[in-house]
C-alpha cells in the first residue's frame, strides 16, 4: 500500500517542482471588443473597433413609388456623377405633363410680351374712345337743351314729369271715355279730345326727356371710363393687366418646375462618381418611395469609422490626433488621423457610443468596404 502511495506521489512532486522552477510569464491580452464592451485605455491612448468605409457612400432610392422599367447598371459597375442608373415606368406621362407645362409658360410669356408690344396702339385707341365719348356727351347735351327749351319741362325732375304726365293722361282718358261716342262736332267731345291729345303729347315729351337724360348719363359714364382707360395706358401697358399676366406667368413657371421635378424623380441619378456595390431591385419590380434601390460608394479612397468608442473616452479624443489602424483581414497596420467626431451619440448594446472618423495615410492593397479594423487613437 505504501509502495502505491509513493508511485502516485512521485509525478505530483515532479509537477510541482517543475512549476516552481519555470520562469513566470505575463500573458498579453488580445484586444477583441464585443458589442457594448467598454473601450480599453492603453498606455498610448484609446482603443476601439471600427470598419472600413468609403469617403463617399450613398443609399440610392426613388422619391416616387412605381415600377422599375429600366436598369442601366449591375453590381460592380463604375458610374459617373449625374449618370442615370434606373427609370420608373410612368416616365412618358410625366414627360407629357412637362411638355404641357412648357406650352403654358410660352403662352403666358407671349401674353405678357403682347401687352408691352401693343401698349402704344392701345393708348391711341383709348384716346380715340375719349374723343368719341366727349362727342357723345356734347351731342346728347345739345339735344336735351333744345328739347327742354321747346317743351318747357326744365323746371321739373324728369321722373316727376313722367309721373305727372301719366296722371294727367289717365284723367284725360277717363273724361274722354264719357263722350267718346258723341258726334265729332259735339263741343264737349271736341274739348275733351283736345285735352286728351295734349296729355298724350305731354307724356311723350316727358318720356323723351327721360330718354335724353339717360343717354346723357350713359355718355358721361362712358367718357369717365374712356378717360380712366387712357390714364392707365398713357405711360405704357396697363399696370393691372401686366400684373395679372405676370401672376399667370409665375404660376405657369411654378407648374413647370413641379412637373420637371416630378419627371426627374422618375430617373435615379447618381450624385457622385463611384461603384454600384449593391443592387436591390430587378426590372418589373415595384418599389416604394424611399426604399433602397442601389448602394453607391467611391472606392478610390477609404476611411475608418469607429463603432464602440464610449462616452467616457470621447472627451480625450480631438480632431488632428494621430491613430494606428490595424486591418485584421489584411494583417496590416496603417497610420491615420482623426478628422471627424460625431456631434451626437449612438446606442450600441445599451451603451452610449460616439463615432470617430479616421483618415488613412495610405490605402493598403486589398482594402475593401466593410473590413473590420482595430483603432488606437494616440492621446499622449
Amino acid at each position: 500500500m505504501r509502495r502505491l502511495q509513493r508511485i502516485y506521489a512521485l509525478p505530483l512532486i515532479l509537477f510541482l517542482f517543475g512549476c516552481a522552477s519555470a520562469p513566470q510569464l505575463t500573458p498579453t491580452p488580445l484586444y477583441s471588443p464585443t458589442v457594448g464592451a467598454q473601450v480599453s485605455l492603453t498606455p498610448n491612448g484609446i482603443r476601439a473597433s471600427g470598419s472600413v468605409v468609403p469617403v463617399q457612400k450613398a443609399r440610392l432610392s426613388f422619391a416616387l413609388s412605381g415600377q422599375i422599367q429600366k436598369l442601366y447598371v449591375k453590381e460592380g459597375d463604375e458610374v459617373k456623377a449625374g449618370q442615370v442608373i434606373a427609370e420608373l415606368a410612368n416616365k412618358e406621362s410625366l414627360q407629357a405633363a412637362v411638355t404641357n407645362a412648357e406650352l403654358e409658360v410660352l403662352s403666358a410669356q407671349q401674353a405678357l410680351a403682347d401687352l408691352h408690344a401693343n401698349a402704344a396702339l392701345e393708348k391711341a385707341q383709348a384716346l380715340a374712345q375719349v374723343a368719341q365719348a366727349y362727342a357723345a356727351v356734347r351731342d346728347t347735351q345739345y339735344q336735351l337743351y333744345y328739347f327742354l327749351t321747346s317743351s318747357g319741362l326744365s323746371e321739373l325732375d324728369p321722373i316727376q314729369a313722367v309721373e305727372i304726365s301719366q296722371q294727367e293722361l289717365q284723367k284725360a282718358r277717363q273724361e274722354f271715355d264719357q263722350v267718346r261716342f258723341k258726334p265729332e262736332g259735339d263741343p264737349a267731345r271736341r274739348t275733351l279730345k283736345e285735352r286728351l291729345d295734349n296729355a298724350e303729347s305731354n307724356q311723350q315729351n316727358a318720356l323723351r326727356r327721360l330718354e335724353l337724360e339717360a343717354q346723357l348719363l350713359t355718355a358721361q359714364a362712358n367718357l369717365d371710363l374712356a378717360k380712366d382707360s387712357y390714364n392707365r395706358l398713357k405711360d405704357g401697358a396697363d399696370a393691372r393687366q401686366v400684373a395679372l399676366a405676370e401672376v399667370r406667368l409665375k404660376d405657369a413657371q411654378a407648374r413647370l418646375a413641379m412637373a420637371q421635378a416630378t419627371l426627374a424623380q422618375a430617373s435615379l441619378i447618381v450624385p457622385f462618381a463611384g461603384t454600384i456595390t449593391t443592387l436591390e431591385v430587378n426590372v418589373g419590380e415595384t418599389v416604394l418611395a424611399g426604399s433602397v434601390v442601389a448602394v453607391l460608394g467611391d472606392l478610390s479612397e477609404f476611411r475608418v469609422e469607429t463603432s464602440d468608442l464610449s462616452e467616457t473616452d470621447i472627451k480625450d479624443v480631438q480632431i488632428g490626433q494621430q491613430a494606428k489602424v490595424f486591418i485584421e483581414a489584411l494583417n496590416q497596420e496603417v497610420r491615420g488621423e482623426v478628422i471627424q467626431i460625431a456631434p451626437q451619440s449612438n446606442t450600441l448594446g445599451g451603451d452610449v457610443v460616439f463615432t470617430v472618423v479616421i483618415a488613412l495615410d495610405e490605402k493598403p492593397n486589398g482594402l475593401r468596404w466593410g473590413m473590420t479594423a482595430e483603432v488606437e487613437i494616440l492621446t499622449e
